[in-house]
């Protein structure tokens, strides 16, 4: 997943910089589903995701993988959409105002 990826790439940057040899370990929780586009296009190939949306791509990485996909998020292209609201970055605060009243 992008997380997991994104933590290795520090540690190893990291490692380089200040010649710290100790054992680390990275701990990911994150499903890689999470992230099905990111993820496919890592392991496939960019060509994997052309044409795909999120949900396509998390089915062929599930076909790629083997592993199933979390129900929480299998079941997500069938729920109604709940949140669509679309704001400029200067409006993000006053955005995040209105959502929360």
């Amino acid at each position: 997943d992008t997380h997991t990826a994104v933590a290795s790439a520090v540690l190893r940057a990291y490692q380089e910089e200040t010649g710290d040899k100790n054992v680390s370990v990275i701990v990911s929780t994150a499903s890689p589903y999470k992230f099905g586009a990111s993820v496919l296009e890592a392991v496939a190939g960019s060509e994997a995701c052309e044409g795909k949306d999120d949900f396509a791509c998390c089915d062929a990485l599930c076909a790629l993988s083997g592993l199933p996909i979390p129900s929480s998020i299998a079941k997500l292209p069938q729920m109604a959409i709940r949140h669509n609201a679309v704001c400029e970055r200067e409006d993000m605060a006053q955005a995040v105002i209105d959502a929360v009243k």
